[in-house]
């Protein structure tokens, strides 16, 4: 129950700090582009007269209207002139987070612009002081006429209140977050080259220039990138690219009280230059390069939580209307993270908001986040399980740092209806509205939440058993009845109605919650489909073949297929086919047990697909033709292609070298079946006769003809089939010889010769008259013609001459009988074949 310290306690409720209304409406960035959230959506801006590289900032009264808009450098005016003393800041056109605008608070028309230098001073730029020129401030007065009037001020920078030095050497970061009391900010940035964060307090007395100084370990050199605060500023979140330090991703508390950085640490070494809160500031989003990267803050191990999208992006600004908007150097647009409070759902949208022309550059404008307000109330309120009996859980936010809490759950009939916990649970006896108060207290200030919980009876909803349906024109009626009156019911169909027909099957189930409560039942009832033999699917045969046309039956099932022709059975769960011409067989099937009916059909497309030739055997050096029919719808091929003159179509000649197989293969490409037959051709070697040369032999010889062993058939030309002959006779003899397939044929032409000798000359004689060998004569019948025939003693006289093949010489000269002795005979003559012969010398002995 409520007693009077809850009382005392909630008139403690702070107002919000600075509560943002269109101060952050006008953008100005890049390459003279801008952006006008008035209408609730970005508007293409095309007057803008500043180009900026990097860091910006713009500022538009409560109203929406322009004020002024910087780079760092200059400050330009609603008339987009630049202010008379608004040039020459101390910003860098290289800068990060090269300005920020925030109010003066004892003062409504005036404005601090912050500035902070950039790395090229690191490089050779040592900025107008001679040296980094670190953090500075100037006050713009909006009552200046500027380049107005009096009457219509466009404001001006206050003379003498122009780059007012802070600080020096700061790091390209500077970021303005809320104090934990009303009517106080900081001024945060990042020194360069140490570990010191400052923070400056500025309240209604101005800016009081000794900074709270935090050391932070491992965050020493990280000049390049951004730094933003969360919405209620207990947080930082700075980015390092890697340029001059090492790159990282870090975050610290922030103590939005006393100012001090604690908690530090590292979520991710990797080069990062921009980032942002979500609007709830649960999630933590970096940019740099071509990767988003999302962490989720509040997770023991932030790193863990990474998830990363592939989109363009160097530098992020949270809009007015709670999306992120995404810069990508060079391009005239920019993307969008739609539901950037969202970690499984962000919504990003590439190129989404169009620039009308103008392009962006690295930088957004740098806001005061009191100007951006947050997407949904840091201070919030939830409770949940709210149905009698349940355990509620109550959960609370706030922007005090560590408070400590005390609850009242408003349970009048109790007194032990209080906790102390951060988020506690509580069980209410009974159904009823309770008021329930939470007090979070700090050491600055305290936050009291009053909010109302109803605790309801639940609702009871029943389906009732899963159940089938029939296939055709079946449906079956859910009802969720529940006997309370003010139920939302939500159906998986997506029906919000009591009754819903359920007219296929599936698992269905719906929700009843009790309206304006998390109170709520469901029931889920699962539907399923009677199951009947199914035909197979479509497919081919070939002409000739059977097919079964089911896979599985039920004995409570009857069937009967049409056309039945071609069926071994047309009542049979599982007929076999054999169409002669493609067929479309159609089931009908009767459940009697359900009392349903189903039909299915197949179709069996019929192809006709044959070899025209057969396996052979052939001879080297032959070739053979290969033949293959299809029907339409087929296409073919021939493996291998060795040998083949023609491998692309049905008919092809071969001459194979060696033996082979070929692989005949049609593919019905409808219905993916795929027929294979094969051809073999065995190749032999051909057999090799050789019966010599033409040759002449003797009259009395014979010559024996022998042809090579192991032929199936041996053909002579004289009829004989043995495996040789012997000849005599002159004459052309052929042989053919038969092996397999294989045919060889040699021949040899036979002359005769008498074989005599062409002459036969004695070598004595003994002429004494006794009657034997008494005469030395020429005996030869080869002998057409005798030129000559001489004999000559041994001193060369000549003691015979005759060119008669009848004469001869009876050991005489001049019919005187000569010595016994040694004689010398000498002939030329001309043979009957015409060819000429010739005998000189030869000797003959006289013997008496």
């Amino acid at each position: 129950m409520v007693d009077i310290l809850k009382v005392i306690f909630s008139l403690i409720i702070l107002p919000h700090l600075l509560l943002a209304q269109k101060q952050a409406n006008i953008w100005y960035f890049g390459n003279q582009a801008g952006l006008d959230f008035n209408s609730g959506n970005p508007v293409a801006l095309t007057d803008g007269t500043l180009t900026q590289l990097e860091g910006c900032a713009s500022l538009a009264d409560t109203g929406g209207n322009l004020l002024f808009y910087t780079n760092g450098l200059e400050i330009v005016d609603a008339s987009h002139m630049m202010m008379p003393n608004g040039d020459s800041l101390y910003g860098n056109s290289s800068s990060s987070q090269s300005s920020i605008i925030t109010p003066v608070l004892n003062n409504p028309n005036q404005y601090y612009v912050f500035t902070a230098d950039g790395f090229s001073c690191a490089v050779g730029d040592p900025g107008p002081k001679g040296r980094w020129d670190g953090l500075n401030y100037s006050i713009v007065d909006m009552t200046l006429p500027g380049n107005g009037t009096i009457a219509n001020p466009l404001g001006d920078v206050i003379p003498g209140f122009k780059n007012i030095n802070l600080t020096d050497s700061i790091a390209e970061k500077v970021t303005a977050v809320k104090h934990a009391k009303e009517g106080k900010y900081w001024i945060v940035t990042k020194k360069e080259g140490n570990q010191d964060v400052y923070a400056y307090l500025v309240d209604s007395s101005g800016i009081d220039t000794t900074p709270i100084i935090s050391q932070i370990a491992n965050f020493a050199s990280n000049t390049i990138g951004t730094m933003k605060s969360a919405h209620n500023g207990t947080a930082l979140a700075i980015c390092t690219f890697g340029f001059f330090g090492s790159p990282a991703v870090h975050y610290a508390d922030f103590d939005n009280c006393s100012g001090v950085v604690s908690n530090h640490q590292i979520i991710q070494n990797v080069g990062a230059y921009g980032v942002s809160f979500s609007p709830n500031d649960s999630l933590i989003y970096v940019s740099g390069g071509t990767t988003l990267r999302q962490y989720k803050r509040f997770s023991a191990n932030i790193s863990s939580t990474l998830k990363t999208y592939n989109v363009s992006v160097q530098n992020l600004q949270l809009g007015p209307d709670k999306k992120l908007y995404l810069a990508s150097p060079g391009l005239p647009s920019l993307s969008t993270v739609n539901n950037p409070n969202s970690y499984d759902d962000p919504g990003i949208q590439v190129n989404s908001v169009s620039l009308a022309g103008r392009t962006v550059q690295y930088g957004l404008p740098n806001f005061f986040n009191a100007y951006v307000e947050d997407g949904a109330s840091i201070e919030f309120f939830n409770a949940s399980n709210l149905c009698l009996g349940d355990e509620t859980k109550f959960l609370v936010g706030t922007s005090i740092a560590n408070p400590n809490w005390f609850w009242d759950f408003g349970d009048a009939a109790t007194l032990s209806d209080t906790s102390n916990l951060s988020n506690p649970t509580y069980t209410y006896a009974d159904t009823g509205s309770y008021l329930v108060t939470a007090i979070a207290s700090g050491n600055c200030v305290a936050d009291t939440f009053l909010n109302t919980v109803s605790i309801k009876i639940a609702p009871v909803v029943d389906l009732g058993a899963d159940t089938f349906i029939c296939p055709i024109n079946d449906t079956i009626r859910l009802d969720a009845e529940n006997s309370n009156l003010d139920v939302v019911y939500t159906w998986s169909t997506g029906d919000t109605t009591q009754l819903i027909t359920a007219t296929s099957p599936g698992k269905y189930y719906v929700t009843l919650e009790l309206d304006g409560s998390d109170c709520a039942d469901s029931d889920t009832i699962t539907i399923d489909l009677i199951m009947f033999a199914e035909s197979i699917e479509d497919t081919c045969i070939l002409l000739g073949g059977s097919i079964a046309l089911t896979a599985n039956l039920d004995s409570s099932h009857t069937y009967s297929w049409t056309p039945g022709n071609t069926l071994d059975d047309s009542l049979s769960g599982m007929p076999v086919a054999t169409p002669m011409s493609s067929t479309r067989y159609i089931m009908f099937i009767n459940d009697t047990l359900h009392n349903c009916t189903a039909t299915d059909s197949v179709y069996i497309n019929v192809n006709e697909f044959q070899l025209l030739s057969g396996d052979s055997i052939i001879c080297e050096g032959d070739s053979v033709i290969i033949k293959g029919n299809i029907n339409d719808g087929l296409s073919f091929a021939w493996t291998p292609t060795d040998y083949l003159q023609t491998p692309n179509e049905l008919f092809s000649t071969s001459i194979p070298e060696q033996s082979v197989t070929y692989y005949f293969s049609a593919l019905d490409t409808t219905y993916r079946c795929n027929y294979i037959d094969s051809l073999r051709f065995l190749v032999v070697e051909n057999p090799v006769v050789d019966l010599g040369e033409d040759t002449m032999i003797c009259h009395f010889d014979s010559l024996e003809l022998v042809a090579p062993s192991g032929m199936d058939i041996y053909s002579w030309s004289n009829g004989s089939s043995n495996t040789s002959i012997v000849v005599k006779q002159a004459n052309k003899y052929i042989l053919i010889l038969e092996k397999g397939p294989c045919i060889v044929s040699d021949s040899i032409n036979l002359l005769l010769d008498t074989c005599l000798p062409l002459l036969d000359i004695p070598s004595a004689f003994s002429p004494n008259g006794d009657g034997i060998n008494d005469r030395f004569e020429i005996f030869s019948s080869l002998i057409k013609e005798l030129e000559f025939f001489k004999i000559y003693d041994r001193w060369g006289k000549l003691v015979f001459e005759t060119n008669q093949l009848n004469r001869f010489w009876d050991g005489t000269f001049n019919n005187k009988p000569l010595e016994v002795g040694v004689y010398l005979a000498s002939l030329r003559a001309t043979a009957v074949s015409g060819e000429p012969h010739e005998v000189l010398n030869h000797k003959i002995t006289l013997i008496r």
